[in-house]
């Protein structure tokens, strides 16, 4: 290989020395580059994948894309040997893992590096993670909030105890393992069940989706008692223990959940931001079908308030109906309230879905 290609290939290390006594090595940071790279170009393949499909249906995608922009920052971070701190070691191993650097005249005890920006990375990635399972799962919204709540607290916990000198950062991993078992409940019950409710297709997807993802969350502990809590792999084989799992959940995983929902009928997740073109396509023109109960303002009176339509010459009609002929003004008024087709009530799901979410 050409010596200015070498030169390049290792200037991670060599611009950015490593200040630890147990520190990244250059197979480390090669590592880190070709998964930023993995989790970059994943991040445009879902970005393309995200505007082939109607602008209704990119909520997860959008989502997904948050979550490999995350990720792909923190591994050129680390690939960079940037993002991180010195902390003592409470156990001292043989090798690299800090015997060779007391003989050769390091101070006792040795100093690891702690990368802060991967826990950064996953306060971003890990509550969205999560997120995409319990949007499919027709979860309410305050069940939601505290089962996101408690995916941030396992990594402020985690990350708190990794930057501790003393045995009391143990204290802070039972934090973190705690909250975090916390979650996975959540995912391998409450989510199938809540999902059950809305078709059996749905359960499936969200049972697999939803066991997969707490499986592979329950492997973190292990290895952060493996690595920054009890210093028994060395920094880089951390680099890749953690960028297996991170591959296997980002990029995995995350395509095949996407993959196992792109059958279902977004209108059942119940999506509803309030705003008057929901229900509306790509050029803003009003569909059939209104979801959430939410008339767009192509369907609206144009008489205003919630009075009868204005009459016209070809008699009095709704501004929902869409025919000429004479219609009743209470016909109209039905179809301004989420009527669809027929005179008979139909429920208002944007009233149940907020009634359930609260």
């Amino acid at each position: 290989m050409h010596p200015e290609v070498v030169k390049r290939y290792a200037s991670s290390i060599s611009t950015n020395p490593v200040t630890s006594n147990i520190g990244l090595s250059r197979p480390g940071s090669n590592w880190c580059w070709a998964l930023f790279g993995i989790f970059a170009l994943s991040m445009l393949t879902l970005g393309v994948v995200a505007h082939s499909r109607p602008k209704r249906h990119r909520a997860f995608h959008y989502i997904g894309l948050a979550i490999l922009a995350a990720t792909a920052l923190h591994y050129a971070t680390q690939a960079s040997n940037l993002g991180y701190t010195s902390v003592p070691v409470e156990f001292v191993r043989s090798g690299s893992r800090g015997a060779n650097q007391l003989a050769g005249g390091a101070p006792f005890p040795p100093t690891r590096s702690i990368f802060y920006a991967r826990y950064i990375g996953w306060a971003v990635s890990w509550p969205l993670l999560v997120l995409l399972v319990l949007l499919a799962t027709g979860f309410n919204l305050s069940r939601i909030f505290i089962v996101l709540f408690f995916t941030l607290f396992t990594i402020i916990s985690a990350l708190i105890g990794t930057l501790i000198r003393t045995r009391y950062r143990w204290m802070y991993y039972v934090f973190a393992v705690s909250a975090l078992f916390y979650v996975v409940w959540h995912l391998f019950h409450p989510a199938p069940r809540s999902a059950r409710r809305l078709g059996a297709d749905r359960c499936r997807a969200v049972r697999s989706a939803a066991t997969s993802l707490g499986l592979l969350f329950l492997i973190y502990p292990i290895v952060w008692g493996l690595c920054e809590y009890g210093n028994v792999l060395t920094v880089s084989s951390e680099m890749f223990w953690y960028g297996v799992l991170d591959f296997l959940t980002r990029v995995v995983w995350l395509f095949a959940f996407l993959f196992a929902i792109e059958g279902l009928a977004y209108e059942r997740f119940g999506f509803h931001s309030g705003k008057a073109t929901d229900g509306a396509d790509d050029r803003g023109n009003a569909t059939g079908t209104n979801v959430g109960g939410n008339q767009p303002a192509t369907m609206r009176s144009t008489n205003g308030g919630g009075g009868p339509p204005a009459s016209t010459g070809a008699g009095n009609t709704g501004a929902a109906a869409g025919s000429g002929g004479d219609e009743p003004a209470g016909a109209g008024r039905r179809q301004l309230n989420g009527d669809v087709g027929s005179g008979a009530a139909a429920p208002d799901a944007r009233g149940d879905n907020f009634r359930e979410s609260v």
